[in-house]
């Protein structure tokens, strides 16, 4: 690997989010982002591996690889592609697609060594006309659009489109970025985001379960559109008051109404905050760049008393509106990420043919979420089919498996009564399904599930501090601190402890005298999520003695 030359081995906020998330879980496949593609077709071996490599050549994403130095993430582009094409015969299986599955089941529940490359692919052929390509990468160097214009890439250089002009480089989004930082735009958007952390509610308790949990392997379930459903969507999209300026952004509205109502009734809360990613392609150049664009922000509405999914969907339009807005590149925080527990995850992106070769494309769930996740949905039509398709992640140690397949069927228990009328009031609607007479699902948490925290030190701080930023905060001799300041300084200690994988369940030991920076590593420390255990300001030689005892 060659050392970086100037400019590289930097990150963007997104990636450093993503990279601190898979330290807390590092044996975990959670960020693995694979799609499958199956061809009905002869192909030649070894014109895909020229493909593929092709491509890999002119992408500075591909050729990423990932490191900590310094306690920071850095990452380093190869002069070489670092993984070739791996081709795989399972023609002579007795099975050949369950042989297929199982092999790449196997596969994309592997983690990545980020060290050595980003990603992992295989052809595999399953007969003379039947062959799979299976790619898989760290969603730290891709995202959704990422894979979707990778895999048309490849094609376009397969059906002899082959090019040797370089790629537009990950490497100028994240120096964008960095400029865009000192915007005030930029400075709109973090206070938007901030006001957001004061206002949110308290992570949801689906179904009186935990929040969050420890462990992050999910399971996914469908929730089968069907035409008739997709139909009747199509119509309401268009209908006047629905329709906004685009369909993707009408059909996100409708579908984010929809999971608000459902998730309100079955947490109990009237404030309901679920994150969705911000795709930040906004030039034609940054849609034509491989990499991880995306930052996924909160999204959040209370619910008013005899609400209707008519005033809803108003009210989510206002919001979704200033999401996109707000939305900009470097703009997430640690803190914002741990606004939510639930994700609605609307893919605007469609993979087509393979240059002229008719295919099939499937996402290929890794059996991982990130563990702080109850349920995250997705929304696509990969195949460019004109029927969306929904799919849950539910979080396996929240749900077992039963359980879990309920939820998308309520799921549509809702959208369904969206469909029928906008103006049902939403705290009426039966969500029981009819195997489940008896079941209690109406929006009272359960009398034995402890009441979910409102108030901790960094949400009631910052709330003073976003009343009063300019008032006196701290006074030590003479150095003065003010709330906004000192709000500051604490998301700078936050997001630092986050780059090296301190989050939530976490111990940070604090070795200072009492000082102003004492004050900001606390409140640092637990705005990560993180404990604080004062170390008495002694030798640190005897501070060390007492940390492997520490609880």
């Amino acid at each position: 690997m060659t050392e970086p030359r100037s400019g590289e081995g930097a990150v963007t906020v997104g990636q450093r989010l993503i990279w601190a998330g898979q330290q807390l879980t590092p044996d975990s496949p959670l960020y693995n982002m694979a799609v499958r593609a199956d061809f009905s077709t002869a192909l030649d071996p070894a014109r895909f591996r020229d493909a593929f490599e092709s491509v890999a050549e002119r992408s500075d994403a591909l050729r990423a690889v990932f490191s900590s130095r310094a306690g920071a993430l850095v990452q380093d582009v190869r002069p070489d592609v670092p993984a070739g094409l791996e081709e795989v015969d399972l023609s002579g299986e007795a099975d050949p697609e369950e042989a297929t599955r199982r092999w790449i089941e196997e596969r994309v529940r592997r983690p990545l060594d980020l060290g050595r490359t980003s990603y992992d692919t295989a052809l595999l052929r399953l007969g003379p006309e039947r062959w799979t390509w299976l790619f898989n990468q760290h969603h730290v160097a891709t995202d959704a659009w990422s894979e979707a214009l990778l895999y048309r890439l490849v094609g376009e250089a397969y059906a002899g489109a082959a090019s040797s002009t370089p790629l537009p480089a990950f490497a100028e989004h994240v120096a964008f970025e960095r400029r865009n930082t000192e915007t005030p735009s930029f400075a709109r958007a973090r206070e938007h985001w901030r006001a957001k952390e004061r206002s949110a509610g308290p992570p949801l308790r689906l179904y009186g379960r935990a929040a969050t949990s420890e462990r992050g392997e999910s399971r996914r379930f469908p929730a089968p559109l069907g035409p008739d459903r997709m139909g009747r969507l199509a119509r309401l999209a268009e209908t006047d008051g629905v329709r906004l300026l685009t369909p993707e952004l009408t059909y996100f509205s409708l579908f984010a109404t929809a999971f608000t109502a459902w998730l309100a009734r079955v947490s109990g809360e009237r404030t309901v905050t679920l994150g969705s990613p911000s795709h930040n392609r906004r030039t034609p150049r940054a849609r034509e760049t491989l990499g991880l664009f995306v930052e996924v922000f909160p999204l959040g509405v209370t619910l008013q008393e005899g609400e209707t999914f008519r005033s809803l969907l108003a009210r989510v339009t206002e919001e979704t509106r200033s999401f996109v807005l707000h939305g900009q590149p470097g703009a997430s925080t640690p803190a914002s990420v741990r606004l939510f527990n639930v994700v609605l995850n609307y893919l605007n992106v469609s993979f087509g043919p393979f240059g002229d070769i008719p295919a099939h494309v499937e996402w290929v769930h890794p059996g991982a979420s990130d563990p702080g996740h109850a349920v995250r949905v997705h929304v696509h039509d990969l195949n460019g089919t004109g029927e969306l398709e929904v799919l849950f992640d539910v979080n396996a140690s929240l749900f077992d498996a039963e359980t879990a397949s309920r939820l998308p069927r309520h799921w549509l228990r809702v959208l369904d009564a969206l469909l029928d009328d906008l103006d049902a009031v939403v705290d009426r609607l039966p969500l029981a399904l009819d195997d489940e007479a008896g079941v209690q699902l109406t929006a009272a948490r359960r009398r034995d599930a402890p009441p979910a925290d409102r108030a901790t030190v960094v949400s009631l701080f910052d709330g003073q501090a976003g009343r009063t930023p300019d008032a006196l905060a701290l006074r030590l001799g003479e150095t003065t601190v003010t709330y906004g300041e000192l709000r500051a300084r604490a998301e700078t200690t936050a997001r630092a402890l986050a780059e090296r994988g301190i989050g939530p369940g976490d111990r940070v030991g604090v070795h200072a005298p009492r000082s102003v920076e004492m004050v900001v590593a606390v409140l640092g420390i637990l705005r990560a999520g993180a404990a604080y255990v004062p170390l008495e300001a002694g030798p640190v030689a005897y501070t060390h003695l007492t940390l492997p005892t520490t609880d």
